[in-house]
């Protein structure tokens, strides 16, 4: 599962570092709050700019589990592809995929690209009941500024061809764990693997400590929780 983040051209470029650590690229997430109100919107609005509503659509996804509301992308400047409107448990409405048509995925920068040209087009006047999250992401911004200093702390002063096995070392990166479990905040595996790479480690030792990350963390709150 965590070795497809193994890929370098998925992964930031150094000149992508700031003060906070890699940003790293994300997919984004759109949130309209008033439920209700954009339904009246898009049945009054079936069309706007390259986005039209597919019905047709709709009615496959209908045996299928609840209902979506679907657009599709006619323009030429991003890929063809269809976004798809759901209900979450607070009644509001939200991107839950966009799917490429005649392709086989969408990288993380296209279907960012999708998404916001769906909010600008088709929500222009819709504006005031949406959000959404970041397109990038550093280790501080997903979950607190101690967990950063930890990570940091372990990853620019630890011994790359040992990994943790060191005490000194050991001992740091114990901090990481022990931190993100007693937050209840937790480090992304590709997050925390492009960070690795990004500070020099090998590939092979980055993708075995987020290994003993998963674990450490799994068996830490095990017993925090009993």
């Amino acid at each position: 599962m965590l070795n497809k983040y193994s890929n370098n051209s998925f992964l930031p470029k150094h000149n992508e570092r700031n003060q906070l650590g890699v940003a790293m690229k994300t997919f984004q997430e759109l949130f309209i709050k008033n439920g209700k109100a954009f339904i009246d919107y898009v049945s009054s609005r079936p069309k706007s700019g390259n986005w039209e509503r597919n019905i047709e659509y709709e009615k496959r996804l209908e045996d299928t589990g609840p209902s979506q509301i679907c657009f599709l992308y006619s323009g030429t400047a991003l890929p063809p592809a269809s976004i798809w409107i759901a209900e979450n448990d607070e009644d509001q409405q939200y991107v839950s995929n966009i799917v490429p048509e005649g392709a086989t995925s969408l990288s993380v920068i296209g279907y960012n690209e999708l998404l916001n040209s769906w909010k600008s087009e088709y929500l222009s006047e819709f504006v005031h009941e949406i959000s959404t999250t970041a397109s990038e992401i550093t280790i501080e911004s997903t979950t607190n500024a101690v967990i950063a200093e930890a990570f940091n702390a372990f990853s620019r002063t630890a011994n790359k061809s040992t990994g943790h096995s060191h005490p000194l070392d050991e001992e740091k990166w114990f901090r990481i764990i022990f931190e993100c479990v007693m937050a209840d905040k937790y480090i992304k595996h590709e997050l925390l693997q492009a960070e690795l790479l990004d500070d020099g480690w090998e590939e092979d030792t980055a993708y075995e400590l987020v290994i003993d990350y998963e674990y450490g963390v799994a068996a830490m709150k095990y017993y925090k929780d009993r």
